[in-house]
């Protein structure tokens, strides 16, 4: 008889487990899903940006790759910069560090301790040579123009090679003319034809015209190309 008795209290025992165990199961699932619901949301709202702003950053921050950076620091090569300093003052080139993005003059004002309109100045000479580009927006309210201005980079780089090109014209021009002009009497230099055509004596003076020696001079030239040529490449390793 205890036995018996024993056997159905097992017997008992397991099926109240079982249906325990059962609602177990269910409330553990309903809080497992809920617990994996809130893990997703608070992962999605880590993953939000804190503000817009920050979101910005962070896109133009991913945009901004290690040659564009470099290029867009351009104006800060020795031999860019020399030759900026040849078309516009000190402090209109200073302001270019600035104008890697988008801004108002109002804020490259506040910045560098410059008056607005000689801020305004500088941008509208720079624009006239292409070196930097804008946009404007209109106020609907009050009809305002906001202008926001940048360096265009890469117009900075041809303004700078050009300016070697039109340097070394002028030089290979001028040696040219050297080479050239390669006799001499008391009053003036002579071409090789003209020498000839006046049987080599000055109709002026009347001294003999002699050959003159430009080795030097021409070497010079030549020396001065070579110097042009180093500061293309210099500028052209920075693209």
């Amino acid at each position: 008889m205890p036995k018996v008795i024993t056997a159905k209290a097992q017997n008992f025992s397991r099926k109240e487990s079982k249906g325990v165990g059962k609602g177990v199961g269910k409330v553990a699932g309903k809080e497992a899903h809920k617990t994996t619901n809130e893990n997703k949301k608070a992962a999605k709202i880590r993953r939000q940006p804190k503000s817009k702003n920050a979101g910005k950053a962070a896109a133009v921050a991913e945009s901004i790759k290690p040659d564009v950076v470099k290029f867009s620091k351009i104006y800060e090569n020795k031999n860019v910069n020399e030759i900026l300093l040849k078309f516009f003052e000190e402090g209109c080139v200073d302001i270019l560090p600035e104008l890697n993005e988008y801004i108002r003059d109002e804020i490259i004002s506040n910045r560098k301790n410059v008056k607005a309109p000689t801020v305004r100045k500088w941008l509208n000479l720079m624009h006239s040579y292409g070196l930097v580009e804008y946009t404007k927006t209109k106020d609907k309210q009050s009809g305002w123009f906001t202008y926001r201005w940048k360096i265009r980079t890469e117009k900075i780089a041809e303004f700078a090679m050009s300016d070697i090109d039109k340097e070394m014209n002028a030089l290979l021009q001028k040696t040219e003319e050297i080479k050239a002009h390669n006799f001499v009497c008391d009053c003036r230099e002579w071409t090789y034809v003209e020498a000839l055509e006046s049987n080599f004596i000055c109709f002026q003076c009347g001294k003999v015209i002699m050959n003159k020696d430009n080795d030097g001079l021409i070497d010079e030239m030549e020396g001065k190309k070579d110097l042009l040529e180093k500061k293309k490449k210099d500028i052209f390793s920075e693209l």
